[in-house]
């Protein structure tokens, strides 16, 4: 554990975290968009403003990462993930107490995320750093490109 870095995304990144992204259904906001494409990927990590970014490492191999957006004076994480053999060890502990530091120096106040109701350890884990249950939604998407007039 010792050896875990959490550093910002980097470019050379996101071929690695788009291949987990789209194998763990975990991170996908629905069966038919799954996850990040890779341009999406390049574009906020070459490019991150004031949103927050970080990749968990082992020899420099991305292991787990955090994607949140800071929305000014609060922030939504639309990705906190760690590989399954280094779950349960404290990264995802180090990912999100790194997130919450970097959004405090950016002086946001309130943090929010969507767990997959399926994704019951997801649930607890975010339980133990001390996130509690909101509302109830439903996702709801749509790809633009394909979309009809209204």
């Amino acid at each position: 554990m010792n050896d875990i870095m959490i550093t910002p995304a980097r470019l050379d990144d996101v071929n690695t975290i788009h291949t987990y992204g789209r194998a763990n259904w975990e991170l996908w906001a629905s069966k038919t968009t799954k996850f990040y494409d890779k341009k999406s990927l390049q574009k906020l990590f070459s490019d991150p403003r004031d949103d927050v970014f970080l990749v968990a490492r082992e020899a420099d191999k991305p292991i787990g990462w955090s994607l949140t957006f800071n929305l000014r004076t609060w922030a939504y994480c639309s990705d906190l993930f760690v590989l399954s053999p280094y779950r349960g060890k404290g990264i995802g502990k180090l990912l999100i107490q790194a997130t919450f530091a970097a959004l405090e120096k950016k002086n946001v106040w309130f943090f929010g995320l969507y767990a997959n109701r399926k994704n019951k350890a997801g649930q607890e884990f975010y339980k133990k750093v001390g996130l509690r249950p909101g509302f109830d939604f439903v996702w709801m998407d749509m790809n633009l490109k394909k979309r009809k007039s209204v």
